[in-house]
């Protein structure tokens, strides 16, 4: 939003030929520094920085790569400035409030290509990870989406306008610009893989059971820690939803390992796992507690011996 902000500021000054234009360039880039010194200055800053680190999952279908994120910000861009472009156009002078919309629009999908863009840079010079880049994919979709819906708008009305011999008060260029979105709205109407499903209640349930359990039964052991593993109903997700807020597992590389499914890179830590009966984890001479929701704890070292791996396929 701040560099939405800025766009906004540097645009206005350009396109606004009135008297002035240096004090509301001055104003408008003050209020943009201290937007940006707001943000920077937060103690949330540093934690959403040290976050990007992080590679969680984000199954997407067709831009499941940084340089596929970097050519749908190059779409959303060119759109965005197309449409730009025709600011000062009829659509400006005949309908201002449909322009200020599709000006802020523009600016938008300008500045969320513009961040995405610079997150892919950031990548590639050894920073963040590939999960903060696909995260813009969900405001450059969005902004593609309602470039389509206006598209469909103004070719309407100005298909009305033609058929009842009625002034035309939009833009039919933009409309036949914004048209050429189409196939690339329908191909990323399915961005996302394969949906998992999760059972809420389940999840809320197995997460009050392994709270009080842990807070009841365990005691505290600094050096180990204890997991949710191939619970039934709450997806790779959930399981890390449970070890991290319910036994209160930091993020760390096994944590991590619980939220992609794979196997844990330090099993050798690990003290007790909470599985689903049936599971490959669940050996029944390494059972602590059988819950009557569908839960047993095992105890970890003795599952590690017998399995000779946590996580992963199971």
């Amino acid at each position: 939003m701040v560099v939405f902000l800025a766009l906004s500021v540097v645009f206005d000054a350009w396109t606004d030929a009135r008297p002035g234009r240096t004090a509301r360039l001055a104003a408008g880039g003050a209020a943009t520094a201290a937007a940006l010194a707001a943000v920077l200055l937060h103690p949330a800053w540093q934690t959403a920085v040290a976050n990007t680190a992080h590679n969680g999952v984000l199954p997407l279908r067709y831009t499941d790569s940084p340089i596929a994120m970097a050519v749908l910000a190059v779409l959303v861009a060119g759109v965005s400035l197309a449409t730009l472009r025709m600011r000062v156009s009829r659509i400006a002078t005949s309908n201002p409030r449909s322009a200020a919309f599709v000006y802020a629009l523009s600016l938008f999908g300008l500045a969320a290509a513009g961040c995405c863009l610079l997150q892919d840079v950031i990548l590639f010079a050894g920073y963040g990870s590939p999960y903060a880049v696909k995260k813009y994919a969900f405001s450059l979709n969005t902004t593609l989406f309602i470039f389509l819906a206006l598209a469909l708008a103004y070719w309407g009305r100005s298909w009305t306008a033609r058929r009842y011999r009625r002034d035309s008060f939009d833009a039919p260029r933009l409309a036949w610009v914004l048209a050429c979105l189409t196939p690339a709205v329908l191909v990323l109407s399915s961005t996302h893989g394969a949906h998992s499903l999760v059972d809420v209640p389940r999840l809320i349930a197995v997460d009050r059971f392994a709270r009080a359990y842990s807070d009841l039964k365990f005691e505290p052991a600094p050096a180990k820690g204890d997991f949710a593993i191939g619970v039934a109903g709450i997806g790779d997700v959930g399981n890390a939803f449970v070890s991290m807020r319910s036994l209160r597992q930091p993020l760390d590389d096994n944590s991590l390992a619980v939220v992609h499914g794979d196997e844990l890179p330090r099993p050798e830590v690990v003290r007790y796992i909470l599985t689903s009966p049936g599971t490959t984890w669940d050996v029944a001479a390494c059972r602590k507690f059988t819950a009557e929701i569908g839960l047993v704890w095992l105890d970890a070292p003795c599952v590690l011996k017998s399995v000779g791996h946590l996580g992963g396929p199971g």
